[in-house]
Formats: C-alpha cells, structure tokens, sequence
C-alpha cells in the first residue's frame, strides 16, 4: 500500500531567502526505499507553531518590507519564523501498520535525515551559523521525535487521512537578535540536494568553529578551524583533477610541515597559485593556526610561545579570533581559485 507521510516542522532561524516565495517549488529526490519532497511555507505559516504560555513582545531594529529578515536567536526559543514540509512517500502492509513504531520509525527517520542534509546544505551554502538541526533519528523503542515543534500525519495517494497529527511543544527565554541573513537562490539549494555531493564539511566545520568561538571554547574553535583549513585543501586538490596516485604519493613521502606541504608545494605542482606567494600574511596565519593546534593536540594548553620562565603564553580571545577567522579566510581564497562542487 502506497502512503504519505508528512513532517511539517517550525524554526526557530531564518532560512537564506532571496524571494518571498523562495522554496514554494518543490524539491523531490530518491533517498533508497523513499521519495522524498520539500516544501518551504510561506514564512506567515510559522504563526501556526505553538506558543509558551509566556508570549514576548520584540520590536526589531528593521524589518522588510516583503522578506523578514529579523529573528530572536536565543535556545530554545520562543520564536518561530519558518515552516517546512518533508513529504515521504513509501509504502506499508496495510492501514493496520501506520500505528506500529517500526513503521513510525523508518518513515519519521526518513523525514529528519531529509531535514537534518537541507538544513546542512542551508547553513554551508548560506554560511549562516543560525541555521542549525538537533533532532536525533528515533528508534522503535523511543520513538518520541524530541527537538523543534512539528506535526505528523499520514495519508493515502488520493489525500485521505490515515492518521492523527502529533505536536510536540518548546518555549524558552529570549536573550539576543539580528537582523539580516545571506540569501541563496533556490534553485542552487536545489542543484545541490538533488547531486551526489554532501554539505561541505571544510564549511561547517568553520561554522562550527565560530560557534565554539562564541562560547569562549578556545580550544575547540582553533581544532575546529584547523579541520575546515584541512579539509578545504585537499576537496580542492581533488577539484584540480591533480593524479591521485601522485598526490597520496607526495602526501606520504614528502617530510615537510603541513602548511609548506600544501599551501606550497603541492598547489605549485597542481599548476595552481602558491598561497605563500599569493598572500603571504595568510600563509603565515595558516603556518600559526596549525602550530597552535599542535600545542593543543599534544600537550593541551592553547599557546604558540613561552615566556622567559618556560610558562605557555595562553592565547586570548582576539588572537584565537584571527585563527577562527583564518579558515574562513583559506576557504575563500581556494573557492576563488575553483569554483566549489555546488
């Protein structure tokens, strides 16, 4: 029996819009067993998401005339400014095993890995730190869905309901705003989820990076931005078409520092621009970043120097900043070289 099911989830962030109907066409791909369809709703259908018992009053500083593109960005929230559809369609034995949990799972599952790679792809093409997705998959023995509001419902291919929706709750306080996100096209959203690529991961990393850095968690935003410089360089060696035998060949026999191994041999010998001859003060900062990631690696504590006693120099928020913002930095600087896969 073939069914539908339907997730419809509110957000407490705004979705990189350039349109106000920006995701009203739908976006349908293959995932194995299940089809899969994703609809934005217009941004007034986040109204329907449920409420705290306290309701606040927020006056935003500006607000368009046709896009809001203001949002309270405290967690959890009590604010909600977007609502998608997930539509999954399967199929089942019968009616008699829409109540069943094995059933709830594999399609509930289905819906939050179909929502959890948008969202991904959202947030590293709009770089947006906002943007985020914390539901967890569910299991047959705990199939409560416990992450932002959303309601469920089944139904037959001709629309007929098979099954009451279910709502869960979130309040919380407000303590901070903005105003103004990076917008996407929707059909680049769309190019996107419908390739066999993933969400960049050099991307999110430095997002991730950014996030630590906001909560004064030095150590992991340095590892964090270390990841993202890491792993943009060698996606982007892969995207030169360099042999590959060549580069594993010079990645394992070449015994020199990381940043002189690959911001400088190794894209001299891909034919591309040397980035310690491109831009040498980020060549530098990239030089830095990485050393300060060893000290942390290896013994803990996040310094580049000593001091004459012998005693780590701890470095402080604005120095731990310019490595943060040194993997953001690289990204940008190897996308324009190459053009990213999406």
């Amino acid at each position: 029996m073939n069914v539908l099911f339907e997730f419809t989830l509110y957000l407490p962030f705004l979705l990189p819009r350039d349109l106000k109907d920006w995701g009203s066409q739908p976006l349908d791909y293959v995932d194995g067993e299940f089809k899969i369809r994703i609809v934005v709703l217009p941004q007034e259908a986040a109204k329907k998401a449920p409420e705290s018992v306290e309701n606040l009053t927020a006056t935003p500083s500006w607000a368009s005339p046709d896009i809001s593109t203001w949002q309270i960005t405290s967690t959890p929230h009590k604010y909600f400014y977007e609502a998608m559809v997930v539509a999954v369609f399967g199929t089942i034995d019968g009616p008699e095993d829409i109540p069943r949990p094995i059933t709830r799972a594999r399609f509930l599952n289905a819906a939050i890995e179909a929502t959890r790679r948008f969202l991904n792809f959202c947030r590293a093409l709009a770089r947006d730190t906002e943007i985020y997705f914390t539901g967890p998959d569910i299991a047959p023995e705990q199939p409560t869905f416990a992450s932002f509001p959303h309601c469920e419902g089944w139904f037959d291919p001709d629309g007929a309901s098979l099954g009451t929706d279910a709502t869960n709750f979130c309040s919380g306080e407000c303590i901070g705003g903005r105003s103004g996100t990076k917008p996407v096209p929707w059909e680049r959203v769309q190019s996107a989820m419908k390739s066999a690529s993933e969400p960049r991961r050099d991307v999110l990393a430095a997002l991730d990076s950014q996030i630590a850095l906001s909560d004064y968690d030095h150590h992991k935003a340095v590892l964090l931005s270390a990841i993202a410089v890491e792993v943009a360089i060698k996606g982007f060696l892969q995207r030169t078409g360099m042999d590959v035998d060549l580069l594993r060949k010079l990645e394992d026999s070449v015994e020199l520092r990381f940043w002189e191994k690959y911001f400088d041999l190794i894209l001299r010998l891909a034919s591309q621009p040397s980035l310690k001859e491109a831009n040498p003060e980020l060549y530098k900062r990239v030089e830095i970043l990485f050393r300060v990631r060893n000290k942390i690696a290896h013994e803990g504590i996040c310094y580049l120097e000593k001091n004459g006693k012998g005693v780590p120099i701890r470095l402080r928020f604005p120095q731990v900043s310019e490595l943060v913002a040194t993997g953001t930095q690289v990204i940008d600087w190897l996308d324009s070289l190459i053009a990213p896969p999406y």
